[in-house]
């Protein structure tokens, strides 16, 4: 392990959470076995783990490369439209609907749903009052819920029981 390697977030503190303590573990296991001569492929089959697993693990120089930046941001089909929300929404003082803001964006070209819309302005936006928008509604108002037709035929054959 090299210089830049700690083991942890600090000298002597524990990992931050599970996933890091199981990176830690499994980064020190691989390196024991790299350097007791085995290959990639070897050690896989011996942890039954996948060789892509085995080989990120060896390729990271300290277990904390696994732990950091694993999460890459991905660009959203609502980011081109994210200023307009938060100009609207500073506009009307945090008084317009989510459903309102959805037809505005989607007559100027977004193709996303109501859900993408509705799960980032309750992160993103908060009221002009400062306190927290209602629970979210389950469905865009108007729409029947949808089920299954499993979980239909389920619900039929259920109803005339088992008698035999």
């Amino acid at each position: 392990m090299g210089d830049a390697c700690r083991t942890g977030p600090q000298e002597g503190e524990p990992p931050p959470g599970k996933f890091a303590e199981r990176a830690r573990a499994h980064h020190a296991l691989v390196h024991e076995l790299l350097a007791q001569n085995m290959g990639l492929r070897e050690i896989a089959r011996h942890l039954g783990w996948g060789r892509h697993t085995v080989q990120r693990y060896a390729r990271a120089a300290c277990w904390q490369d696994m732990v950091t930046g694993r999460k890459r941001q991905q660009p959203s089909k609502l980011d081109p439209f994210k200023p307009y929300l938060e100009h609207r929404w500073l506009e009307a003082n945090g008084r317009v609907t989510v459903l309102a803001l959805h037809r505005e964006i989607t007559e100027r070209g977004f193709r996303g749903s109501y859900s993408t819309v509705n799960q980032w302005t309750r992160r993103a936006l908060t009221p002009a009052d400062g306190s927290s928008l209602p629970p979210a509604a389950p469905s865009i108002p108007g729409r029947p819920r949808r089920t299954s037709g499993r979980a239909s035929r389920r619900r039929l054959f259920d109803s005339f029981g088992s008698s035999g």
